[in-house]
């Protein structure tokens, strides 16, 4: 433990954020286009967060919380998991606890951290732009556009730097020193919707480390602005920046005795951190015939000649079409309803329980799944072979070709997307945060024997190529006509139980005696799973 006075120091924390993926953070605010609909509405587009400027940051509330859960999540799969409960809640604060005051009185006594979080923001030099797509709600019953659910939102493009400042206020050199080993160790965050496909991902780079302490602040005190000075220059120069020299962590290493002192211990204890326990499973879907996936915006002139319904395209600088996360994760959750609803005669989303399997995978308004599927782009060192197909409506009546219904189509023939799904085995835990429990919402709650029975029959399916993706799949587009896969445990699962059941998920090879019995334990007890359906719990009420 480091000596209290290091706590007198003020550590600023700085390092890049460059968006890897599109990310929209949302302000529930729209912006509404001179566009109109058929139906002579206004086309309304769903806005990012913006500064006074226009450009594009992410407020430090989702900054604090996202690095929070990242750090608890890390340090519960990494060799010492209470050793750093204490630093967490001085770093993140807590929840206010029952006290009592001299006179007996009960009071609610709350904490806050000593860490301060500044909105992460594009510079004034720095590149970046956004792209407005449309998106839509699929029918789990028609399996074709819901009514009314065409929606347009305006994303960040991947590429865009963003600046982020930590500031920690009587903070020790080991809890200086974990969050800046947080920020050196998670390569990767997700901000704002669709983090769970493919979207909001950015990733961390050029960590530096300020120390303000003694030495800096007599420095600071003894300077005087000379007469002359004018009055901003002097505010300039009596700023405590001004005597703030940030280094990068080799650098403070070296010349900062307490903070060596602590890195040298992490080195020698092993790293505080450990991947969070997930299957990755990755693939390669190679399609048969015509694939589509139409972008969703409002297009004007459907009459005019050339397809008016193409490939949507992905948001990285060099293009190129997409199979969006969310478009995989969909599928998926569909293929996952259909088993369910034939196992258990009940559609998913009307039955509650605890450890419901569905609820579990996919996650609900209150929870966040343990499933997280990325963009899926065209494999590399494959040809992409593009032709525009002309289709025209039947009248039923007639038999012949409906009045003004001929359109066009630009698909790709036969392609091949690569991408990954994983998931994720670990869950947030109350020990060290004492603001959730494991299964409180926002929290990942760990596949069950139940929840991985009902990822074993979605990935059979998955294998028999039973699953379609893009637009036109009862028309027989989007079909699939083979996939490799190739996926693997990380990190520590800890349970022995729980571990040949992923070993039984993700092997490729045949499964021998004990992997089968395993195997046949999740699928029974996903079978014998039997929460009260939301209807007859409240009719018991």
């Amino acid at each position: 433990m480091t000596n209290d006075r290091n706590r007198l120091r003020r550590w600023v924390i700085q390092a890049k954020l460059v968006t890897s993926s599109p990310m929209r953070v949302r302000t529930g605010e729209v912006e509404v286009s001179e566009q109109r609909r058929k139906n002579d509405e206004p086309v309304e587009t769903a806005t990012i967060a913006t500064d006074l400027d226009g450009k594009p940051y992410i407020p430090a509330t989702s900054l604090k919380g996202v690095l929070r859960a990242h750090l608890i999540e890390m340090l519960r799969n990494g060799a010492s998991l209470m050793d750093y409960s204490a630093h967490v809640r001085s770093l993140f604060g807590d929840l206010p606890t029952e006290g009592e005051l001299d006179d007996g009185r009960a009071v609610q006594i709350s904490r806050g951290g000593c860490a301060e979080f500044s909105d992460a923001r594009a510079s004034m030099a720095s590149e970046f732009s956004t792209e407005v797509i449309g998106r839509t709600s699929i029918d789990p019953t028609t399996r074709a556009a819901a009514f009314s659910k065409l929606r347009q939102g305006r994303e960040l493009c991947p590429g865009a730097p963003l600046d982020l400042e930590v500031i920690l206020d009587r903070a020790s050199c080991e809890e200086a020193a974990l969050l800046v080993r947080l920020f050196t160790e998670a390569s990767t965050l997700s901000f704002g919707s669709g983090a769970g496909s493919g979207s909001g991902d950015a990733r961390l780079s050029d960590v530096t480390l300020g120390v303000f302490g003694r030495a800096e602040v007599e420095a600071w005190l003894a300077r005087r602005s000379d007469e002359e000075t004018s009055e901003a220059s002097a505010a300039s120069a009596l700023s405590w920046r001004t005597f703030l020299r940030m280094r990068s962590i080799e650098d403070l290493v070296v010349s900062d005795a307490a903070f060596a002192s602590v890195w040298a211990d992490f080195d020698k204890h092993g790293k505080p951190f450990g991947r969070p326990a997930a299957v990755d499973i990755d693939l390669d879907i190679h399609f048969d015939g015509p694939f589509i996936l139409g972008a969703t915006e409002d297009v004007e002139g459907t009459e005019e000649k050339g397809a008016n319904s193409k490939p949507r395209q992905t948001f990285t600088r060099n293009g190129g079409p997409v199979l969006p996360g969310s478009s995989v994760r969909g599928a998926l959750r569909s293929c996952a309803a259909r088993i369910h609803r034939i196992v258990h005669q009940v559609d998913p989303q009307e039955m509650e329980g605890d450890g419901n399997p569905f609820e579990v995978l996919f996650g609900s308004t209150a929870r966040r799944g343990a499933i997280t599927v990325s963009d899926f782009l065209p494999k590399k060192g494959t040809d992409l072979e593009r032709r525009t197909v002309e289709m025209v409506a039947i009248d039923r009546f007639t038999g012949g070709a409906a009045g003004k219904l001929k359109f066009a189509a630009e698909v790709l023939l036969s392609p091949v997307f690569s991408g990954r799904i994983s998931i994720a085995v670990g869950a947030l835990g109350a020990e060290l945060t004492g603001k959730k429990s494991p299964f409180s919402p926002g929290a990942i709650e760990p596949p069950g024997p139940a929840a991985l029975g009902l990822a074993l029959l979605v990935a059979r399916d998955l294998k028999e190529l039973d699953i379609t993706f893009g637009a036109g799949r009862t028309k027989g587009w989007g079909g699939v006509s083979g996939i490799d896969w190739s996926a693997s445990v990380v990190g520590a699962v800890g349970d022995e139980t729980l571990a040949k059941m992923l070993d039984v998920l993700v092997s490729s090879e045949g499964a021998d005696e004990m992997k089968q019995a395993t195997c046949d334990e999740a699928l029974r007890a996903y079978r014998d799973f039997s929460p009260v359906p939301v209807a007859e719990r409240k009719a018991d009420a």
